[in-house]
């Protein structure tokens, strides 16, 4: 299922642990089997993913019962929420559109940038991060602004804690350090708590983060997040002490 749908069994296994795709059942070894309704249903999650609802719109909308019609949202409704957002978004890109154009006159004149105008533009590109856009709802990333604007330092402060914990974990990998030692279980909790300093315990917003990671892997790496070797390591380190 995982290679048919080019999902993760991480994600999967969320999917399940949430009610939103649920196996058929399961063989006598315990493996996770799916029928032609558990596959149709998937291909329904992901195309509305597509779409950037959220999970738990997602269920509402999947698993509404007739007599629900009045309180659930139906999908025209839930098209014309996002309809909103991407009007919203492409607002936003116009608006970079006039900066950047305006900046690339000044710098031809030979003029110089000034900084006001130079942080504008940053500013606008951090907005429309492409990738970024692709991953998270206009929701999460409003949230994810919000709490930038109004606990900044805490922000820094969890940003500014990866590198040394990147190191740490490799540096356990190199000595062959046991997954299932105590040094692990510590590296595990700090990778954890960082993690959690991002999605905040909000399902969603930690799905999205594990998708964006996953299918940019090299990207992420190149910017300094961690390796697939310390993924794995760190995964291994909480299998063995959950």
């Amino acid at each position: 299922m995982a290679r048919r749908t080019g999902l993760t069994v991480r994600t999967l296994h969320h999917y399940e642990q949430i009610g939103l795709v649920l196996p058929a059942r399961r063989n006598s070894a315990g493996h996770r089997l799916y029928g032609t309704e558990e596959v149709e249903r998937l291909y329904q999650v992901l195309a509305l993913r597509e779409l950037g609802l959220s999970l738990e719109r997602i269920r509402e909308l999947l698993d509404a019962a007739p007599s629900d019609a009045a309180t659930v949202p139906s999908l025209g409704d839930l098209l014309a929420e996002q309809l909103v957002q991407v009007e919203h978004r492409l607002r936003a890109l116009h608006d970079l559109r006039g900066t950047l154009t305006a900046l690339v006159a000044t710098a031809r004149a030979g003029t110089g940038l000034d900084a006001p105008a130079l942080l504008e533009l940053i500013e606008g590109m951090t907005t429309v991060n492409e990738t970024f856009n692709a991953y998270f709802t206009p929701e999460q990333i409003a949230e994810l602004e919000q709490r930038r604007a109004t606990h900044g330092d805490a922000v820094t402060d969890v940003i500014d804690a990866w590198p040394a914990l990147l190191s740490d974990v490799e540096s356990a990998i190199a000595a062959g350090t046991d997954p299932a030692s105590a040094e692990a279980a510590d590296l595990a909790r700090r990778w954890a708590g960082l993690l959690h300093g991002f999605h905040r315990g909000d399902a969603d917003m930690r799905d999205s983060l594990y998708r964006m990671r996953e299918d940019n892997a090299e990207e992420v790496r190149a910017h300094g997040g961690p390796s697939q070797e310390a993924i794995a390591f760190i995964t291994r380190a909480q299998q063995a002490h959950s």
